[in-house]
């Protein structure tokens, strides 16, 4: 996938190797793009900033889908 999950650097944003000159950047970004496309069809989303964070239900989750509240609020 071309970085560790929880990286915190560019390498970690999910079209980071979508036009990098490196010996597998065509692999690592089909890949996380194979990733996103599954995760979105079962209807979840993916953090802009992170290839591996994924969300449903929550306030990212109704942000990315422009919905006014989340599905799920805090357990307490």
């Amino acid at each position: 996938m071309g970085s560790p999950i929880d990286e915190m650097s560019v390498r970690s944003h999910p079209d980071y190797y979508a036009d990098q000159d490196h010996r597998y950047a065509h692999y690592y970004h089909a890949h996380r793009q194979l990733l996103y496309e599954v995760m979105l069809k079962a209807g979840f989303q993916r953090n802009p900033k992170e290839w591996w964070h994924f969300c449903y239900g929550d306030q990212m989750w109704a942000w990315l889908n422009h919905q006014s509240v989340a599905r799920y609020g805090r357990l307490f």
